[in-house]
């Protein structure tokens, strides 16, 4: 069976009141009716929600503002208007300042006054309906497009790690053929490389790791790259304890050292030196001595643009880059760790 709807439920403890206020309105609006204030809740609870809900102020039992304030919590959306004399006033505006009604119909009844207030009732229920309903779909589309930004972030932040320049890879991997005849050299250095590429496996779904887990995993990567150059490698660490669980980009480290043996020339008779330790401002600082290789072609600037966007991704800090006696000095904003959690 279909649900019955109404424009207007009417209470009043009063028969003929009731008549007589269907007998002015019908032919303009549909209504219900009821003698009492649980009536009509009870009315209220069974049919689809009523735009209006008018009560009369002086009824047995439970009063007309009564009844609305009553209505105003259990069916908040519907408008309230309150019938009252002169000597209700009093109540009346205070029902009005407490929200419990909307209008109010000073008795005795004026049925074109009222036909006015219905419609401006009507007005103000749809503007609160649509205003509800635009409400809704603006949270619909912020969600949305909170979801959509999280979404292009996370694939920005894959884009950039797949920027990682694979030659490390390839390098690695001739040495390896050179050193199958030693086994025990070979042992180690197959060793060390499967403990690099395991931290570049378990850290390429996370946007940030431990200053902690980033100097293990770059200790490892140096001791490939000193095989690679023999002795032509000096890295010094000096980070207190305390920034060991701060927060870097993951293998942001691996980034710049790498660049270090891409655009310098390392040998014995060019030694790099490599320090990394805090600087006074709480940077992450990774100083290289400068020996320029004779390069044909200009950087491209990948693993620093790399860096500086995925920082712009996370937080409002960024990366800096100095070239200062005789040094190239990377500073690296450490992150709080309880301030920027991992998805």
């Amino acid at each position: 069976m279909e649900e019955q709807y109404f424009d207007i439920l009417y209470v009043d403890d009063e028969q003929n009141n009731l008549d007589a206020f269907k007998a002015s309105f019908r032919r303009d609006f549909k209504i219900s009716l009821a003698l009492s204030a649980a009536e009509g809740l009870e009315i209220l609870k069974n049919l689809s929600n009523i735009p209006i809900v008018i009560s009369d102020q002086r009824m047995p039992k439970t009063t007309g503002s009564e009844f609305l304030e009553e209505v105003s919590h259990r069916f908040p959306d519907s408008i309230r208007i309150l019938i009252t004399g002169y000597a209700d006033l009093e109540s009346t505006i205070e029902a009005i300042n407490k929200g419990k009604i909307f209008y109010y119909i000073s008795k005795p009844i004026n049925p074109e006054e009222v036909k006015l207030i219905l419609k401006k009732a009507f007005d103000t229920y749809h503007l609160q309906l649509n205003n509800k309903i635009l409400t809704k779909e603006r949270e619909e589309l912020l969600i949305k497009s909170e979801r959509e930004e999280k979404e292009l972030i996370k694939s920005q932040l894959q884009n950039l790690r797949s920027h990682i320049n694979p030659h490390f890879l390839f390098n690695s991997l001739n040495i390896l053929s050179a050193l199958v005849q030693d086994n025990d050299q070979a042992k180690t250095y197959i060793l060390k490389l499967a403990h690099v590429y395991r931290y570049l496996l378990q850290s390429s779904d996370h946007t940030t790791s431990t200053l902690k887990s980033e100097l293990e995993f770059i200790q490892e990567y140096i001791f490939l790259q000193k095989i690679r150059f023999t002795n032509g490698i000096e890295m010094k660490i000096n980070i207190p304890e305390i920034y060991l669980e701060y927060l870097i980009p993951s293998y942001s480290m691996q980034i710049l050292v790498e660049n270090i043996f891409k655009h310098n020339a390392v040998s014995e008779d060019y030694t790099m030196d490599i320090n990394v330790f805090i600087n006074p401002d709480e940077y992450l600082a990774i100083t290289n001595t400068i020996h320029p290789k004779n390069n044909l072609f200009e950087s491209s600037g990948i693993g620093q643009i790399n860096l500086i966007e995925r920082y712009n991704l996370i937080c409002d800090k960024k990366p800096k880059f100095i070239v200062e006696n005789g040094l190239y000095i990377a500073l690296i904003p450490l992150l709080p760790p309880n301030n920027y959690k991992d998805d």
